[in-house]
């Protein structure tokens, strides 16, 4: 097999590589981010709208808002996909209660979600067109007859990117914003389910 010159980069070059890219014409560095925040639908299905990018949390698998309602200057984001994640963690029982309960939660309860700068609105639309972000790959049930369990888990449609935004909408640092689920006909579920919105694009921000 023939050896492979990989080359012997200068110091000059490793900095050149590792440093921070501007924004051509400006002084901004650019990178891939996706800002997200989560809630709670209530089991009683009491819940009817949902309000995201509020409050900030101490639990970073939650939310990675640095202060509430707003970003921070001088930070933009561009935004391209907005997914949502409904967090149903995998059962076993009879009937399948994942399946059941992404149905209602998606379906019965007819959710639509609404972006808000600045008290400008973006939407709404249906919820089922903002996808996961992703999930369990594979998938395995058994069940004997109707009142056998099995294993069951559901995601919000193909992990796929979620809804198309295309870099049509900026996020501008300390500008309130605001993402709301709003449900038309809710319904009970297994248990408190997280729902957590993704805000996915391209953060711009100062160089350090």
């Amino acid at each position: 097999m023939a050896r492979v010159n990989i080359g012997q980069p200068t110091l000059a070059q490793l900095r050149q590589a590792v440093e921070p890219k501007t924004d051509p014409g400006g002084n901004m560095e650019s990178y891939h981010h996706v800002l997200y925040d989560t809630q709670t639908y209530a089991a009683a299905g009491t819940t009817t709208l949902l309000n995201f990018f509020q409050t900030t949390s101490q639990d970073r698998t939650l939310s990675n808002m640095e202060q509430a309602g707003t970003l921070p200057d001088p930070k933009f984001l561009t935004l391209w996909f907005v997914s949502v994640d409904i967090l149903i963690p995998p059962s076993l029982a009879a009937p399948p209660i994942a399946w059941q309960d992404m149905a209602t939660i998606l379906w019965t309860g007819r959710p639509i979600i609404r972006l808000v700068i600045s008290d400008k609105e973006y939407g709404p639309v249906p919820l089922s067109f903002c996808h996961a972000s992703g999930g369990v790959t594979g998938f395995g049930v058994s069940l004997a007859d109707a009142t056998a369990t099995g294993l069951a888990y559901a995601n919000n449609g193909v992990p796929d990117g979620g809804f198309y935004v295309g870099g049509g909408i900026i996020i501008p640092p300390k500008v309130g914003f605001n993402v709301e689920v709003r449900w038309g006909n809710p319904a009970a579920v297994d248990a408190d389910t997280l729902v957590r919105v993704n805000l996915d694009g391209v953060m711009h921000r100062r160089i350090l």
